[in-house]
């Protein structure tokens, strides 16, 4: 009989995401720890998204398929699945990134060592064709809000979660950065963000689009104005070394 303590439930959005999702897939399969559920939601996908979906399912019973016949978003469908989830620690892996096979045994013993409520790798980046492009390494240990409202540390491909301390975690509903917010409404509960040492996750980096960035940067604003209340000339303060570093971060990763 499975343990709640030991099944660890596994969240999976997919949206048009047949390029990838093979190779994200393959990295759960290869998992040394192997009492995992995945639970991939697929939200109105147009290519072969599905059938990449049912093939895998087909011959893996861990692997279970939602179907959203009208696009939803990551947020949606992450809130989904965490009300099937039966897991006590649930770990995020969007469709184009992809894990080291130690990656759920080593954060897993780690969360049982350490107690935290979230906790999450380091990363390597890669490009288009999972080449390495380099290494995002923010120092292990515990980021509060106070650093989170500068810099978000946590990428969620990296991401485990205890539920029996974050039991209400739940995604944004903006288009993007509906991460950004699940972390963010955690860190303002008091949660601190727990980088642990090694780089088990793969986080795959899309061109590079200034509009996009900006774009992000006003939607954290918002975020953090609607929901939790932040003045605005505090977030432009706040926020303006973070776009210039992210910037820079953004030219070495590609070259420009």
């Amino acid at each position: 009989m499975e343990s709640f303590d030991d099944l660890i439930s596994i969240i999976m959005p997919c949206r048009d995401a047949g390029q990838y999702l093979k190779e994200a897939l393959d990295s759960v399969l290869s998992q040394t720890w192997t009492n995992w559920e995945l639970i991939a939601v697929d939200d109105a996908s147009q290519d072969e998204t599905a059938f990449i979906l049912k093939t895998f399912s087909a011959r893996e019973p861990r692997l279970k398929t939602l179907t959203v016949q009208t696009p939803c978003g990551a947020g949606r469908a992450r809130n989904m699945a965490l009300d099937l989830i039966r897991g006590r620690y649930v770990a995020f892996l969007d469709s184009d990134d992809f894990w080291l096979p130690e990656k759920l045994e080593v954060q897993l013993a780690y969360m049982r060592r350490h107690e935290p409520a979230l906790c999450g790798t380091q990363l390597t980046t890669i490009g288009q064709s999972s080449e390495t492009k380099g290494a995002y390494a923010p120092k292990p240990g515990d980021y509060d809000l106070k650093f989170l409202l500068k810099e978000n540390v946590a990428s969620t491909s990296a991401m485990m979660v205890d539920r029996l301390k974050c039991p209400d975690l739940r995604f944004g509903l903006t288009k993007r950065q509906e991460d950004y917010y699940a972390w963010m409404e955690q860190a303002f509960k008091g949660h601190k963000i727990h980088i642990m040492p090694g780089h088990y996750t793969r986080y795959r980096l899309r061109p590079f689009s200034f509009q996009a960035k900006l774009r992000d940067v006003g939607i954290r604003i918002y975020i953090n104005c609607r929901y939790f209340k932040l003045g605005w000339f505090r977030q432009l303060v706040i926020l303006g070394p973070y776009v210039f570093k992210s910037l820079l971060k953004m030219k070495s990763y590609y070259s420009w």
